[in-house]
Protein backbone atom coordinates (compact mmCIF):
# COMPACT_ATOMS: atom_id res chain seq x y z
CA UNK A 1 0.00 0.00 0.00
CA UNK A 2 1.35 3.41 -0.92
CA UNK A 3 1.27 6.19 1.65
CA UNK A 4 0.94 9.88 0.98
CA UNK A 5 4.33 11.60 0.98
CA UNK A 6 2.77 14.29 3.12
CA UNK A 7 2.90 11.90 6.07
CA UNK A 8 6.70 11.91 5.77
CA UNK A 9 7.11 15.63 5.26
CA UNK A 10 4.71 17.54 7.51
CA UNK A 11 6.82 19.81 9.71
CA UNK A 12 6.45 21.14 13.19
CA UNK A 13 5.93 24.58 11.63
CA UNK A 14 2.35 23.43 11.08
CA UNK A 15 1.99 23.03 14.83
CA UNK A 16 2.85 26.69 15.19
CA UNK A 17 0.20 27.65 12.66
CA UNK A 18 -2.44 25.54 14.34
CA UNK A 19 -1.51 26.77 17.80
CA UNK A 20 -1.93 30.31 16.57
CA UNK A 21 -5.38 29.40 15.32
CA UNK A 22 -6.11 27.75 18.68
CA UNK A 23 -5.07 30.92 20.52
CA UNK A 24 -7.38 32.98 18.32
CA UNK A 25 -10.14 30.47 19.01
CA UNK A 26 -9.74 30.88 22.78
CA UNK A 27 -9.73 34.66 22.53
CA UNK A 28 -12.53 35.04 20.03
CA UNK A 29 -14.76 32.09 21.04
CA UNK A 30 -16.46 31.79 17.63
CA UNK A 31 -20.09 30.74 17.54
CA UNK A 32 -19.17 27.78 15.33
CA UNK A 33 -16.65 25.52 17.02
CA UNK A 34 -13.69 24.75 14.77
CA UNK A 35 -12.06 21.37 14.37
CA UNK A 36 -8.38 21.58 15.39
CA UNK A 37 -5.49 19.33 14.35
CA UNK A 38 -1.96 19.75 15.72
CA UNK A 39 0.81 17.94 13.85
CA UNK A 40 4.14 17.57 15.66
CA UNK A 41 7.28 16.04 14.16
CA UNK A 42 10.18 14.53 16.12
CA UNK A 43 13.65 16.12 16.05
CA UNK A 44 13.02 18.21 12.94
CA UNK A 45 15.18 21.28 12.53
CA UNK A 46 14.16 24.77 11.42
CA UNK A 47 15.87 24.47 8.03
CA UNK A 48 14.65 20.94 7.26
CA UNK A 49 11.97 22.32 4.91
CA UNK A 50 12.21 23.93 1.52
CA UNK A 51 10.07 26.88 2.62
CA UNK A 52 12.51 27.54 5.47
CA UNK A 53 15.58 27.60 3.25
CA UNK A 54 16.82 24.02 2.98
CA UNK A 55 19.10 23.68 -0.07
CA UNK A 56 18.95 19.87 -0.02
CA UNK A 57 15.60 18.69 1.38
CA UNK A 58 12.67 18.98 -1.03
CA UNK A 59 9.24 19.41 0.57
CA UNK A 60 6.98 20.68 -2.24
CA UNK A 61 3.67 19.94 -0.51
CA UNK A 62 4.66 21.71 2.67
CA UNK A 63 6.09 24.57 0.62
CA UNK A 64 2.70 24.93 -1.04
CA UNK A 65 0.95 24.93 2.35
CA UNK A 66 3.28 27.68 3.51
CA UNK A 67 2.67 29.70 0.35
CA UNK A 68 -1.13 29.37 0.58
CA UNK A 69 -1.31 29.67 4.37
CA UNK A 70 0.89 31.24 7.01
CA UNK A 71 4.60 30.80 7.75
CA UNK A 72 5.81 31.79 11.24
CA UNK A 73 9.50 32.69 11.34
CA UNK A 74 9.76 33.45 15.08
CA UNK A 75 8.06 30.44 16.64
CA UNK A 76 10.19 28.76 19.30
CA UNK A 77 9.90 25.43 21.06
CA UNK A 78 10.49 25.46 24.81
CA UNK A 79 13.00 22.61 24.38
CA UNK A 80 14.64 20.95 21.36
CA UNK A 81 14.18 17.32 22.43
CA UNK A 82 11.49 14.64 22.73
CA UNK A 83 9.63 14.65 26.03
CA UNK A 84 10.26 18.24 27.05
CA UNK A 85 9.06 19.80 23.79
CA UNK A 86 5.84 17.75 23.93
CA UNK A 87 5.18 18.67 27.55
CA UNK A 88 5.54 22.36 26.73
CA UNK A 89 3.37 22.08 23.62
CA UNK A 90 0.49 20.37 25.42
CA UNK A 91 0.55 22.39 28.65
CA UNK A 92 2.02 25.77 27.75
CA UNK A 93 4.39 25.39 30.71
CA UNK A 94 8.15 25.18 31.08
CA UNK A 95 8.93 21.46 30.67
CA UNK A 96 11.14 21.20 33.75
CA UNK A 97 8.16 22.27 35.82
CA UNK A 98 5.76 19.63 34.49
CA UNK A 99 8.22 16.74 33.97
CA UNK A 100 9.93 16.74 37.37
CA UNK A 101 13.11 18.19 35.90
CA UNK A 102 13.43 15.64 33.08
CA UNK A 103 14.06 16.52 29.45
CA UNK A 104 13.94 13.00 27.95
CA UNK A 105 12.04 10.16 29.62
CA UNK A 106 13.66 6.74 29.40
CA UNK A 107 12.19 3.25 29.96
CA UNK A 108 11.22 2.58 33.56
CA UNK A 109 11.43 6.25 34.57
CA UNK A 110 8.80 6.57 37.27
CA UNK A 111 7.87 10.13 36.37
CA UNK A 112 5.75 11.63 33.61
CA UNK A 113 3.52 14.54 32.77
CA UNK A 114 2.17 15.94 36.01
CA UNK A 115 -1.47 14.77 36.29
CA UNK A 116 -2.44 18.05 37.96
CA UNK A 117 -1.50 20.05 34.87
CA UNK A 118 -4.13 21.17 32.37
CA UNK A 119 -3.45 20.11 28.79
CA UNK A 120 -4.86 21.49 25.56
CA UNK A 121 -6.91 18.28 25.33
CA UNK A 122 -8.41 18.93 28.78
CA UNK A 123 -9.56 22.36 27.63
CA UNK A 124 -11.14 20.99 24.47
CA UNK A 125 -12.88 18.22 26.41
CA UNK A 126 -14.36 20.79 28.77
CA UNK A 127 -15.72 22.64 25.75
CA UNK A 128 -17.49 19.57 24.40
CA UNK A 129 -14.91 18.40 21.88
CA UNK A 130 -14.05 14.81 21.00
CA UNK A 131 -10.29 14.41 21.51
CA UNK A 132 -7.75 11.93 20.16
CA UNK A 133 -4.00 11.36 20.13
CA UNK A 134 -2.29 9.39 17.36
CA UNK A 135 1.37 8.38 17.38
CA UNK A 136 4.18 9.30 19.73
CA UNK A 137 3.42 10.29 23.33
CA UNK A 138 6.70 9.96 25.28
CA UNK A 139 5.37 11.76 28.35
CA UNK A 140 5.38 8.94 30.87
CA UNK A 141 4.38 5.30 31.25
CA UNK A 142 2.68 5.71 34.62
CA UNK A 143 -1.10 5.35 34.47
CA UNK A 144 -1.82 8.95 35.47
CA UNK A 145 0.47 10.26 32.70
CA UNK A 146 -1.04 8.33 29.79
CA UNK A 147 -2.89 10.31 27.10
CA UNK A 148 -6.24 8.77 28.08
CA UNK A 149 -5.74 10.34 31.52
CA UNK A 150 -4.51 13.66 30.15
CA UNK A 151 -7.57 14.82 28.25
CA UNK A 152 -7.66 12.44 25.28
CA UNK A 153 -10.67 10.18 24.67
CA UNK A 154 -8.63 7.75 22.59
CA UNK A 155 -5.09 6.93 21.46
CA UNK A 156 -3.99 5.02 18.37
CA UNK A 157 -0.66 3.69 17.01
CA UNK A 158 0.72 4.69 20.38
CA UNK A 159 4.45 5.06 21.03
CA UNK A 160 5.06 5.34 24.76
CA UNK A 161 8.83 5.71 24.71
CA UNK A 162 11.65 7.06 22.60
CA UNK A 163 12.20 5.62 19.13
CA UNK A 164 15.72 4.77 20.34
CA UNK A 165 14.00 1.68 21.73
CA UNK A 166 13.96 -0.01 18.30
CA UNK A 167 17.77 -0.19 18.57
CA UNK A 168 17.88 -1.74 22.06
CA UNK A 169 17.64 -5.44 21.02
CA UNK A 170 20.70 -5.39 18.74
CA UNK A 171 22.72 -3.39 21.24
CA UNK A 172 21.78 -5.72 24.09
CA UNK A 173 22.74 -8.80 22.03
CA UNK A 174 26.15 -7.33 21.32
CA UNK A 175 26.53 -6.73 25.06
CA UNK A 176 25.69 -10.33 25.91
CA UNK A 177 22.21 -9.92 27.40
CA UNK A 178 19.95 -12.96 27.47
CA UNK A 179 17.08 -13.24 24.99
CA UNK A 180 14.66 -13.14 27.93
CA UNK A 181 16.07 -9.78 29.03
CA UNK A 182 15.96 -8.49 25.45
CA UNK A 183 12.33 -9.55 25.04
CA UNK A 184 11.44 -7.81 28.29
CA UNK A 185 12.93 -4.54 27.03
CA UNK A 186 11.20 -4.67 23.63
CA UNK A 187 9.27 -1.49 22.92
CA UNK A 188 5.68 -1.80 21.70
CA UNK A 189 2.79 -0.07 19.97
CA UNK A 190 -0.26 0.60 22.15
CA UNK A 191 -3.94 1.41 21.67
CA UNK A 192 -6.64 2.64 24.01
CA UNK A 193 -9.86 0.66 24.38
CA UNK A 194 -13.30 2.32 24.56
CA UNK A 195 -14.52 2.77 28.12
CA UNK A 196 -11.28 1.51 29.71
CA UNK A 197 -8.44 3.41 31.36
CA UNK A 198 -5.81 0.80 30.47
CA UNK A 199 -3.95 0.22 27.21
CA UNK A 200 -3.79 -2.74 24.87
CA UNK A 201 -0.42 -3.83 23.45
CA UNK A 202 -0.83 -4.15 19.67
CA UNK A 203 2.58 -5.25 18.35
CA UNK A 204 6.33 -4.85 18.89
CA UNK A 205 7.91 -1.59 17.81
CA UNK A 206 11.07 -2.84 16.11
CA UNK A 207 13.41 -1.86 13.29
CA UNK A 208 11.29 -3.53 10.61
CA UNK A 209 8.10 -1.79 11.72
CA UNK A 210 10.05 1.48 11.90
CA UNK A 211 9.69 1.64 8.11
CA UNK A 212 5.91 1.41 8.23
CA UNK A 213 4.80 3.27 11.34
CA UNK A 214 4.41 6.73 9.75
CA UNK A 215 2.00 5.26 7.23
CA UNK A 216 -0.04 3.69 10.03
CA UNK A 217 -0.08 6.98 11.94
CA UNK A 218 -1.30 8.73 8.78
CA UNK A 219 -4.01 6.13 8.18
CA UNK A 220 -5.22 6.21 11.81
CA UNK A 221 -5.36 10.02 11.71
CA UNK A 222 -7.29 10.07 8.43
CA UNK A 223 -9.70 7.44 9.76
CA UNK A 224 -10.39 9.49 12.90
CA UNK A 225 -10.99 12.66 10.87
CA UNK A 226 -13.43 10.85 8.56
CA UNK A 227 -15.28 9.31 11.50
CA UNK A 228 -15.60 12.63 13.30
CA UNK A 229 -16.75 14.36 10.12
CA UNK A 230 -19.90 12.25 10.34
CA UNK A 231 -20.60 13.45 13.89
CA UNK A 232 -22.08 16.77 14.95
CA UNK A 233 -19.51 17.42 17.70
CA UNK A 234 -16.23 19.22 16.87
CA UNK A 235 -12.94 17.39 17.42
CA UNK A 236 -9.33 17.99 18.47
CA UNK A 237 -6.65 15.68 17.05
CA UNK A 238 -3.00 15.63 18.13
CA UNK A 239 -0.72 13.75 15.71
CA UNK A 240 2.75 12.89 17.00
CA UNK A 241 4.98 11.68 14.16
CA UNK A 242 8.00 9.54 15.02
CA UNK A 243 10.15 10.86 12.16
CA UNK A 244 12.69 12.33 11.62
CA UNK A 245 14.08 10.86 14.84
CA UNK A 246 16.95 8.43 14.28
CA UNK A 247 16.83 5.79 12.84
CA UNK A 248 14.81 7.47 10.08
CA UNK A 249 14.29 4.40 7.91
CA UNK A 250 12.21 4.97 4.76
CA UNK A 251 9.06 3.11 3.82
CA UNK A 252 9.85 0.65 0.96
CA UNK A 253 7.77 2.77 -1.44
CA UNK A 254 10.10 5.72 -0.91
CA UNK A 255 13.50 4.04 -0.48
CA UNK A 256 16.06 5.64 -2.76
CA UNK A 257 13.58 8.30 -3.85
CA UNK A 258 13.67 10.88 -1.08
Amino acid sequence: MRYNRLSFEIGSFLSAILLLSFSSYLIGKPAEKLNVIIVFTDDQGYQDLGCFGSPDIRTPRIDRMAMEGMRLTSFYSANPVCSASRAALLTGCYPKRVLAGKTVLFPRDNVGLNPKETTIADLFQEDGYATACVGKWHLGEEKQSLPINQGFDEWHVGILQTTDGVLYPDGMRRSGFSEAAIAKSQTAIWESEPGKDVLKKVRPYDLEYRRYIEGDIAQASAKYIKEQAKEENPFFLYVGWSHVHYPALPHPDFEGKS
